[in-house]
């Protein structure tokens, strides 16, 4: 008769392992540095990182003599979402103008204008894992 423990044995150390590779630790998909055409002295740093099931997109401005600019974007089904922005020129829009309304669909378009250029840089193999 044959001594089950080694069979045991290996077989708790293969859950264990599996269990410990399944976790949830943020993957980065890509990584760019790309510099811009219009300004040759900023460059655009883009990281995707997956966690679980949740892509996130974190991108870096960076320009001379500025102060950079950090976005981090969250994939939702198809749309990339603008979660948070470290910025020193965000735009407020006054509610009391009567233009707030305008105003506000003009921010709203140029934040998915810049969010389907942000997913336009994204490689498609990456894209299809995030949407």
């Amino acid at each position: 008769m044959m001594n089950k423990t080694p069979l045991i044995i290996t077989l708790t150390s293969c859950l264990f392992l599996s269990a410990c590779l399944s976790s949830n630790e943020p993957v980065i998909l890509e990584t760019q540095q790309i510099e811009i055409a219009n300004n040759p002295l900023s460059v655009l740093e883009l990281t995707l990182i997956k966690k679980g099931k949740i892509c996130l997109l974190k991108t870096k401005t960076s320009a001379k003599n500025t102060p950079p600019i950090e976005k981090d974007w969250a994939f939702f089904r198809d749309d990339l979402i603008l979660i948070s922005e470290n910025s020193t020129s965000e735009t407020v829009i006054d509610t009391d103008s009567p233009d707030a309304e305008i105003e506000a669909h003009i921010q709203e378009m140029k934040i998915r204008k810049e969010a389907n250029q942000m997913k336009n840089l994204i490689s498609k193999e990456n894209l299809k894992k995030c949407t």
